[in-house]
């Protein structure tokens, strides 16, 4: 789902909830209450990939994040996007 706030900002609310699981879920294994994301996955009746999937999410550079945050990021970059396509762990060559 896509929300306007004005004639630029587009919020692409189904990315940033999913991002958002994939924070919890990452925080859930690095606290020790859940030991990977196939635990997470059989807890909530996921498919395996799923977790880790979102949970790749949470390595987004801060300033990619913010963007996210505020609407403006460009038209493509949604979930099918980060879904289909690799993302580096280097927040410099996320930018590029």
């Amino acid at each position: 789902m896509l929300i306007a706030t004005d004639d630029r900002d587009v919020h692409d609310v189904t990315l940033l909830e999913e991002i958002a699981r994939g924070f919890y879920w990452q925080h859930l294994v690095d606290t020790g209450a859940m030991k990977s994301g196939s635990d997470i996955a059989r807890a909530e009746g996921l498919h395996p990939s799923v977790p880790n999937a979102l949970m790749r999410l949470s390595l987004l550079a801060p300033d990619i994040l913010q963007t996210l945050r505020s609407g403006r990021q460009p038209r493509w970059m949604n979930l099918i996007w980060f879904q289909r396509n690799h993302l580096p762990v280097d927040w410099e060559a996320q930018r590029t």
